[in-house]
């Protein structure tokens, strides 16, 4: 994981998010990130709200400008755990939508199509060809994206349904669903008037020779 990617997204976002796993009688793991995007510190010293600025090396003067919180897992409605019951495998598209300079990768979720900000992966990007991504739901049923090494987690993301109000998403969605639906009817009538010629009499045939 890359801390330097995690910190340019607080800084766009200008929130930082510290969540604490265990402590006490289990060995604490501190997650941090953004409400939208958090990635876990795996055998490194804690933080709290003072040291987290000078690790992302945040000018004092800016630090008013920042919203921060620390919260425990229990107050964290994403499950920071390494498995979960509504937990299911899932795949991003081999295609990509891009929007004012922001590229999204598409899930295809068992609640419908989601669009993940490629940026949240960056943090992870060095070990992007070994992620497994997964999807699961809070206890209110929302859709959000976990991506594992293995059978640690390395970073949970929220994936909510576009918003009404964000036509571009909303748009390429239906056109994206359009077209599929297309080509599927143009598949199934081209299957159907398919005509195989022999290839050495020019004989037209009821089916393909074996």
């Amino acid at each position: 994981m890359k801390l330097s990617k995690v910190a340019k997204l607080c800084k766009d976002r200008m929130s930082i998010m510290i969540v604490d796993k265990g402590g006490d009688e289990e060995e604490l793991t501190q997650w941090i990130g953004t409400p939208e995007a958090m990635y876990p510190l795996y055998n490194l010293p804690e933080i709290d709200e003072k040291t987290i600025f000078v690790i992302f090396d945040v000018d004092d003067k800016k630090k008013t400008d920042y919203s921060v919180h620390r919260i425990g897992a229990d107050e964290c409605p994403l499950c920071l755990e390494e498995t979960d019951a509504t937990e299911r495998p899932i795949e991003p598209s081999h295609y990509q939508i891009v929007a004012e300079s922001h590229a999204y990768l598409i899930f295809d979720t068992s609640k419908g199509i989601r669009f993940v900000n490629r940026a949240y992966l960056a943090p992870m990007m060095s070990k992007l060809d070994q992620l497994m991504f997964f999807e699961r739901r809070t206890k209110s049923g929302q859709i959000y994206i976990v991506a594992k090494l293995g059978m640690l987690l390395a970073g949970v993301i929220a994936a909510p349904a576009p918003s009404t109000s964000d036509n571009r998403l909303l748009n390429f969605a239906k056109i994206l669903h359009d077209g599929i639906e297309t080509a599927r009817r143009h598949t199934v009538a081209d299957a159907k008037e398919r005509v195989f010629v022999n290839q050495e009499t020019g004989e037209v045939m009821e089916e393909e020779e074996e």
